[in-house]
């Protein structure tokens, strides 16, 4: 089991099949669901049952490099919408793990810099 740390926005192009997410996982905040209904597509599963996904394309991706306290503040595959939270996100970056400050030169640029709140959405996954 490992982390990632995602930055997305909606896409009507699919890039990968599995990369959506259902409408349910919009429960915490369904207006920014409701600016991209024109971009929601039916998915089948292996099973046969369709469900209504927003797919969507990444602006950055980091694997690993967050401390334990990390893992107390943010929860696994809940999705974040403000820069705020991306922004406390960037100060559990393991200063250990990144020792010559790359890393935080790239989540800056990655994450942060190029996050529009109304289009962005942040999760880790873990």
């Amino acid at each position: 089991m490992g982390l990632d740390l995602y930055h997305v926005i909606p896409s009507a192009t699919i890039v990968f099949d599995d990369d959506y997410f259902t409408i349910d996982e919009f429960e915490t905040n369904e207006s920014f669901l409701n600016n991209y209904n024109q971009l929601l597509k039916t998915s089948i599963d292996e099973f046969g049952n369709k469900s209504l996904v927003l797919y969507f394309a990444e602006k950055g991706h980091q694997r690993k490099g967050m401390n334990n306290e990390f893992f107390k503040v943010f929860q696994n595959e809940r999705l974040y919408f403000k820069i705020s939270d991306v922004e406390n996100a960037k100060k559990f970056i393991n200063s250990e793990y990144d020792l010559n400050g790359q890393l935080f030169e790239t989540f800056q640029r990655d994450f942060i810099d190029n996050f529009i709140e109304g289009e962005s959405i942040f999760f880790a996954s873990w």
